[in-house]
């Protein structure tokens, strides 16, 4: 066998390794990165889970609010003796502040899932410019084996030269 051909073996096998090399390195990398999104959407569930648990426990807090005022009002109504008018208005803003309070949380709820889906989304879209072309990154690692296995090979070949 000729340097030639020991030269062009060096450089063929430099090339294989430098190839798979980097192949293995983009797949680990795309796969770690596959896992980062699968946390980031699995965060982003449990966010929006407590959003919605916050915002039914305040439902909750506005419902018995506005039936204690109630409660009140019947109490002042039955102490005073008087049935309707003078308090039916009382309780009618009680309804009504009842639903401006849906109202602002419904708003709120809607703006915090937003939020977190943004975050999410924004999360993602810089995690999807992580992955890489594991062939083009096995052609790259290649190339540079190989330039590699030639340049030593033809050290070689001039030291023995």
């Amino acid at each position: 066998m000729g340097v030639e051909t020991a030269i062009l073996l060096a450089a063929g096998a430099t090339a294989a390794l430098g190839g798979y090399a980097s192949y293995e390195q983009a797949r680990r990398q795309n796969n770690a990165t596959q896992q980062t999104q699968r946390s980031v959407v699995r965060a982003a569930e449990i966010q929006s889970q407590q959003v919605a648990q916050a915002a039914a426990t305040q439902r909750q807090d506005i419902v018995r609010k506005a039936q204690l005022t109630r409660d009140r009002i019947r109490i002042l109504q039955g102490e005073s003796g008087l049935s309707g008018g003078s308090y039916e208005s009382l309780d009618r803003q009680v309804s009504a502040d009842a639903q401006n309070s849906y109202a602002r949380l419904d708003t709120e709820y809607v703006n915090q899932l937003n939020r977190v889906n943004s975050g999410m989304e924004a999360d993602l879209a810089r995690l999807q410019g992580q992955y890489t072309n594991s062939v083009l990154a096995a052609l790259t690692g290649g190339l540079g084996g190989a330039n590699t296995g030639l340049s030593l090979g033809t050290g070689v070949r001039n030291i023995i030269q």
